[in-house]
């Protein structure tokens, strides 16, 4: 019976693969369709982001390899970059600035008690050759707020997965690790220019008493500035109509995900339009999947 199960599986798998577009849900001003299985190399796709010409960049999560993987919308590899003078501790989410510059947030911090929290900033990555390498440069950073290594169990909101780039800021949101569990998400914030920095605390919001709806996984900012989406495995978030760098006031609008999947990666591709990854499972590969949140 299991191995039917599984064959069964393979067959739906390989049916979305053949089929460009497959749509998962639509209600007014919000669809989620999934487009391609990523890559095989991309097992643990941890963040998402946009190179020139359209492409996807993306990495494995904690303890993979040094590297980003350029994929295009078929879920076909074009490049791989390899990063030097950044391994891979624990790299969860990806951001772009306006000049060009890629961060990859080696902030991954299950069990709140790292001391060596990083970001890597690199030069736009090369696309078009088969592989590359990219030099990074540091921005180590601490929270001003952490003071245990680790906090009790109900104090552990260090974790971090989330990250995007405006003006010359990063912004990084924290995921809840506690126990018991209370869904919170941290904003903060540190200049993107190498060196040893402080975070700056801005504002905290709850997210929901469910972990999978709860914990924050990834974050973007539209490209007009307008929109703040934030993923977990069951939800996206989009704040709306706020004020200067105060993301959290406004308005708050909840789309819950009819998916099972771990989701960890978000990209805009222009206001209307996103793009999340997962994690792959047992049976089942990493997809690319399309959201339109507007006309």
């Amino acid at each position: 019976m299991k191995s039917l199960v599984l064959i069964l599986s393979w067959l739906v798998l390989l049916a979305a693969c053949q089929k460009s577009e497959i749509k998962i849900s639509e209600t007014d001003g919000f669809s989620l369709v999934s487009l391609a299985a990523l890559p095989s190399v991309l097992t643990e796709s941890s963040g998402l982001e946009m190179t020139d010409g359209g492409n996807f960049c993306s990495f494995n999560d904690g303890k993979g390899l040094d590297e980003l993987y350029i994929f295009d919308v078929s879920g076909k590899l074009k490049t791989t970059v390899k990063i030097k003078n950044g391994k891979n501790t624990d790299w969860e989410d990806i951001a772009r600035d306006e000049t060009g510059h890629f961060y990859i947030g080696d902030f991954g911090n299950n069990d709140n008690d790292r001391r060596d929290l990083a970001i890597l900033k690199i030069s736009n990555p090369p696309t078009d050759q088969a592989n590359s390498e990219a030099v990074a440069e540091k921005i180590n950073f601490t929270f001003p707020d952490q003071t245990a290594f680790p906090p009790p169990e109900n104090a552990r909101h260090f974790d971090t997965e989330a990250m995007f780039a405006r003006d010359g800021w990063l912004y990084i949101l924290t995921k809840s690790r506690t126990k018991p569990f209370v869904g919170k998400t941290r904003l903060y914030r540190l200049p993107n220019v190498p060196g040893t920095h402080t975070a700056e605390f801005l504002a905290e919001i709850l997210t929901d008493s469910d972990e999978k709806k709860g914990q924050i996984t990834a974050a973007d900012l539209s490209p007009d500035g307008s929109v703040l989406a934030l993923l977990s495995n069951e939800r996206l978030y989009f704040f709306k109509n706020f004020t200067g760098n105060d993301f959290f006031s406004g308005t708050l609008e909840r789309n819950d995900l009819p998916i099972n999947r771990q989701m960890e990666g978000l990209v805009f591709q222009d206001n209307c339009t996103l793009f999340l990854t997962n994690e792959a499972k047992p049976g089942e590969a990493g997809m690319l999947f399309k959201v339109k949140i507007c006309q």
